[in-house]
């Protein structure tokens, strides 16, 4: 996975007030080489640091994780893994929202294109008798996501373009 601030190409033409708010991060313009719930928690993990730091930020990564699958599983795709281990992460904050979406709009053998998750997740789901840890553990991800509501789904876009990951701070 590649993160970019994609901002700099958009700079000449914004006025001073608006360049003024780009924050560039240490994290941008790395490669991130991993499974989708490294990655989901490492967003995760970055977005409860800018939490801290008390100042709104959208942050933008795209790429292609992976899953490695062994054992019994259910059904799921990167972006829904990516999502959910974000979610277990970033569960009980009331700022942050975390989306993950396959730009062909389809994620593994699903129709779900991906997943947006906040800190509200962790609760909506046991109150709703899931158990996203047990879900997350045997990457049935699909599941959890259609009955909470989560999934993202766009249908087919006609382009596969990379996987896009968006990181909201409030």
């Amino acid at each position: 996975m590649r993160g970019r601030t994609i901002a700099s190409q958009y700079e000449p033409k914004m006025d001073d007030r608006a360049k003024a708010k780009i924050v560039r991060l240490p994290y941008g313009e790395k490669h991130l080489v991993s499974e989708a719930k490294d990655v989901g928690l490492v967003l995760a993990s970055i977005a409860r640091e800018i939490e801290n730091k008390k100042r709104p930020s959208v942050s933008v990564a795209g790429g292609e994780t992976t899953v490695s699958i062994s054992g019994e599983h259910g059904e799921g795709g990167r972006n829904q893994e990516l999502a959910m281990a974000a979610a277990l992460k970033i569960g009980g904050s009331k700022k942050i929202t975390i989306a993950s979406i396959g730009t062909d709009g389809s994620d593994g053998p699903t129709d779900i294109a991906g997943a947006i998750v906040d800190g509200y997740i962790v609760d909506s789901a046991a109150r709703a008798g899931i158990d996203l840890f047990a879900c997350f553990k045997v990457h049935d991800t699909s599941n959890a996501f259609r009955r909470l509501q989560d999934a993202i789904y766009t249908g087919d876009t006609g382009t596969n373009l990379m996987d896009l990951m968006i990181v909201y701070v409030s």
